[in-house]
């Protein structure tokens, strides 16, 4: 997916990596003294304490104008804090060690705030006044708007871009979420105060909230924190779902995007899958698309490169609101092998789905869903991010709290499973 990321720097955007192991305690639901629910993820010993939010609502939320403004807005809010301050915004963040971060994203919102415990308070003081910005100068939004519509051009011309684009369209009906994805530069220009203004007003509420906290303290500390960080904010009202990805059939002939480079094709195999909202299914089809295409020890990766010397260098990527599953971008490949590589991942998909997983590539596909799990442990941000995104698409406290035991306890050769991961013959882009 094509990601737009606003930051009042990018070295404020700090992983935090943790200095030694951390004990992990159940998450726990709570509401804060204003009514605001949140979630806390205890990690003892952690030297981070990490919020992390989203509005429900993003780049997709908006059929009429497009994803323009949902993208220009949370920088809008941002370069208009710097330039109040005079830009000592950001410089007392990087002294206090800070991050702060606002991103637009096709399904919400997103934002992070994150410090040591000894500096938090501050912290959330000076991140309140972004969230709360709501008076964006003209000049602020005229130089969002120029940097916006060069970056659009540039992500137009990634050939991933297009082939992920042309994969996402040939398996869905036309739908927000796919124009979310490559926005038109030229409609920026387009953008007015009264759109930021107003979008604003609608977005940054109340009611579209969803946080998590990951860090070690305790309930009311967290609680505290959340409601310093939205003071000021209306309580809003919900957003208005999306309608319901409609797929249709996969087509079994590659489709052939012209790119005008080297007479070499990029090849991009995915398909639909399981919905980040069903956790057990797509704990499942997760585990089973890294068995498949996640790494060196994988299937696809070892019988192409074996059979054909082709390999690739893009693991496996999910994208939770389609339901799209997995989508594999490989090296160039000559026109005169090309067909018989085609060949060969077709029968190395097929093979995979029909006879199942063999106990070693399952054993490989859990240990590496439990060391991705582990290491969040170490990168309390990161983890801050995927509780955040998993409360989004539904995952209750329990949920979160029994992915280790729930990923152990699957059976990854159950064919239900198996046809959620690949239901029909994968998708074929070819990019010349």
């Amino acid at each position: 997916m094509i990601k737009f990321v606003t930051a009042l720097a990018q070295k404020l955007a700090r992983p935090y990596p943790a200095s030694k192991p951390l004990k992990k305690h159940p998450a726990i639901e709570a509401t804060s003294e204003r009514a605001i629910p949140f979630l806390l993820q205890p990690l003892e010993g952690a030297k981070t304490i990490a919020i992390g939010f989203c509005f429900a609502g993003g780049m997709a939320h908006d059929p009429v104008d497009g994803p323009q403004t949902s993208m220009s807005a949370p920088r809008a809010l941002i370069d208009s804090a710097m330039r109040r301050t005079n830009h000592q915004l950001a410089e007392k963040l990087k002294d206090l060690q800070a991050s702060f971060v606002l991103k637009s994203e096709a399904e919400a919102v997103v934002g992070c705030v994150a410090g040591p415990p000894a500096n938090i308070d501050e912290i959330v003081r000076l991140s309140n006044q972004v969230l709360t910005s709501t008076d964006i100068p003209a000049e602020v939004l005229e130089d969002v708007k120029r940097l916006l519509a060069a970056q659009i051009l540039e992500q137009a011309e990634d050939v991933d871009t297009k082939a992920q684009e042309s994969f996402l369209s040939a398996l869905c009906n036309p739908h927000p979420y796919i124009q979310a994805l490559l926005p038109e530069a030229s409609r920026i220009e387009q953008i007015s105060d009264a759109d930021i203004a107003n979008w604003i007003r609608v977005n940054i509420v109340l009611a579209r909230l969803r946080i998590c906290i990951v860090g070690d303290l305790e309930t009311t500390s967290a609680g505290q924190l959340v409601d310093r960080l939205f003071e000021g904010l209306p309580t809003g009202s919900m957003v208005d779902k999306l309608p319901p990805v409609q797929f249709v059939a996969s087509a079994k002939e590659p489709i052939f995007l012209h790119h005008g480079g080297e007479p070499q094709a990029f090849v991009g195999i995915g398909g639909r899958s399981a919905a980040a909202s069903r956790p057990s299914d797509w704990l499942a089809v997760r585990m089973l698309a890294h068995a498949l295409t996640g790494d060196d020890k994988s299937r696809l990766f070892r019988e192409i490169r074996d059979t054909q010397g082709v390999t690739y260098g893009l693991q496996y990527r999910f994208d939770f609101f389609s339901s799209t599953g997995f989508f594999v971008v490989f090296g160039s490949v000559s026109k005169q092998k090309l067909a018989e590589v085609l060949s060969a991942i077709r029968k190395s998909v097929r093979g995979f789905v029909e006879e199942g997983p063999t106990e070693g590539e399952q054993r490989s596909a859990r240990e590496a869903f439990l060391r991705q799990v582990e290491q969040l442990n170490h990168n309390i941000v990161e983890f801050a991010y995927q509780l955040t995104t998993l409360r989004l698409f539904g995952w209750s406290v329990d949920d979160i709290n029994a992915v280790e035991s729930r990923a152990a306890g699957l059976s990854l050769s159950d064919p239900k499973y198996l046809h959620l991961l690949m239901p029909e013959e994968p998708l074929l882009v070819i990019v010349e």
